[in-house]
């Protein structure tokens, strides 16, 4: 119990205990509910950019999935840790009625952070494309140049 988070006192019972985690499920899940748009978005956007926009010698993109776990989505590389994200979505305060915020470090001299309104995916979802797609953009550009040398 303590693991996930939950603090317990020495004279909790069982059905204290059950009762304690019951919660803890209950609002893990809020905040999973609540990013569940923003993660289908993520999750189409990825797999649409892997099958069309990669070159044959690109890492592909990955959408990891943590929302239950930590209350985070993010997009990454195949082959960088998880902590070198590109873009991570996650609730402001893990709170299932705050602003969803969005990170993006896809491009490497500039990153940002917006706020967006649970009914605000579109509005999120093309920031996303336009960052990932600049970001494909200027690593194609980067072999091309390579390769001429």
């Amino acid at each position: 119990m303590e693991a996930l988070g939950i603090k317990t006192l020495d004279e909790d019972d069982r059905e204290t205990l059950l009762k304690k985690e019951k919660n803890y499920i209950a609002a893990r899940q809020l905040v999973e509910t609540s990013l569940e748009s923003f993660y289908r978005s993520a999750s189409s956007l990825v797999f649409q950019l892997n099958k069309r926009h990669l070159t044959k010698d690109m890492s592909i993109f990955r959408c990891i999935d943590r929302r239950f776990e930590t209350g985070e989505i993010f997009i990454k590389w195949d082959e960088s840790n998880d902590d070198e994200w590109l873009i991570l979505i996650y609730i402001k305060d893990n709170s299932p009625e705050g602003k969803i915020i969005i990170e993006d470090k896809c491009n490497y001299e500039k990153y940002f952070s917006d706020e967006y309104q649970s009914n605000e995916i579109f509005k999120a979802s093309d920031k996303m494309v336009d960052s990932l797609t600049q970001l494909l953009y200027r690593e194609r550009s980067k072999n091309v140049n390579q390769s001429l040398t």
